[in-house]
């Protein structure tokens, strides 16, 4: 009994989710406590079939549009800010706590930085990417399949396929074919 009730709780809060406007959730979504999905200026956000969102995270789209393949997994206390686009491949892993952010503030001298607008460039991970903990991924960035990015990574520019990379600004280790 307790085990039907947590799941019809699941799929209340999902349901809820998908009646706000430009939200989009594909069968079988889970979403934990506390999650916050947020499309506004017409943003977009769209997640598939068997996606799970760990607690705390955040999802927003202003603008821009935000695309999670079908059987990723979020971990808890991520935050994904698309003001131009994100899109996330199939089947990936992204651990607690990781960021996507497709803009930057502008810096101009002598202006206040939260007057100056942002600069914005679409991000893209392919299918099969794991991204650990604490992980951030910045505007323009491409990640491309079966790629793994470490933990606290900052990842500023492209990731080839099947690539492990880690650091600040993240650098190539070693491919997956030699793990």
């Amino acid at each position: 009994m307790r085990g039907r009730l947590r799941k019809l709780l699941f799929s209340l809060r999902a349901w809820r989710q998908t009646v706000r406007a430009g939200v989009a959730l594909g069968q079988g979504v889970r979403l934990q406590k506390a999650v916050q999905m947020k499309a506004t200026d017409g943003g977009r956000i769209s997640l598939g079939g068997d996606v799970r969102v760990g607690r705390n995270s955040d999802l927003l789209a202003k603008f821009g549009t935000l695309q999670i393949g079908p059987r990723c997994h979020i971990g808890a206390g991520a935050v994904f800010v698309a003001r131009d686009r994100i899109v996330v491949g199939a089947d990936c892993l992204i651990a607690e706590y990781v960021v996507l952010r497709d803009q930057n503030h502008r810096i101009a001298p002598g202006q206040l930085t939260r007057e100056t607008g942002f600069d914005t460039a679409p991000i893209e991970i392919g299918e099969n990417v794991w991204i650990g903990t604490k992980a951030t991924i910045l505007a323009g960035v491409t990640i491309g399949r079966n790629s793994v990015v470490a933990a606290h990574a900052v990842v500023t520019r492209d990731v080839p396929e099947n690539t492990v990379v880690a650091g600040v600004p993240a650098r190539i280790v070693r491919t997956t074919d030699s793990a």
